[in-house]
């Protein structure tokens, strides 16, 4: 893939000591005659989608728009005249609006898939999804992660989903350095 203009710079090595330069935390207490191998580029990007969230908000409020929480879309549906319907539970009261609109966007994330099954729309035909506990966890400790400057990825397990895999990643959360992982139990190196 290195001929790629996207993934030029990309480096491998199945070198126990290039690895423990590369990844110091991930190969820390590692047996080392078991086989290891990795792949690394040093060029890459990362979202922060709470603050893009959290923009996007800002812009629509300032466009009054009205933006509502805890509220749970349960139903989507196509009416007779091209409009969507949309059957919306508030959460805290329990009460069932209805609301109609020319236009939906359907995100991803929580109960964006049954939504878009729900709405008949091809797109949304012959996918599937597969239940994630949503638990992330974030290391605060400086000295631990100091020592990990990368994202790091393992492998699934035969017949687990992919995104199952498990990973360490570098993170700037709110501006500050942080390790993150949602798949991979960090608890031995954390606090």
């Amino acid at each position: 893939m290195t001929g790629n203009p996207l993934f030029q710079g990309m480096e491998f090595s199945d070198d126990p000591a290039k690895l423990t330069e590369w990844i110091p935390l991930i190969m820390k207490d590692r047996v080392l005659h078991e086989p290891i191998a990795a792949t690394r580029i040093e060029s890459g990007t990362d979202v922060n989608f709470g603050a893009l969230t959290r923009m996007l908000f800002d812009h629509l409020k300032s466009k009054n728009v009205e933006i509502k929480f805890k509220h749970k879309v349960e139903d989507i549906k196509r009416t007779g005249d091209g409009l969507w319907e949309l059957r919306v539970r508030n959460i805290d009261s329990g009460a069932v609006e209805r609301h109609t609109a020319k236009f939906v966007f359907i995100g991803g994330g929580g109960g964006s898939l049954p939504l878009l099954q729900k709405s008949g729309i091809p797109e949304g035909k012959h996918i599937g999804g597969f239940p994630i506990s949503g638990l992330f966890m974030v290391c605060n400790n400086p000295e631990i992660v100091a020592q990990h400057h990368a994202k790091v990825y393992g492998k699934a397990k035969v017949g687990a989903p992919p995104m199952s895999v498990p990973h360490l990643d570098t993170r700037f959360i709110d501006n500050k350095n942080r390790c993150f992982s949602d798949r991979l139990p960090v608890s031995r190196r954390s606090s």
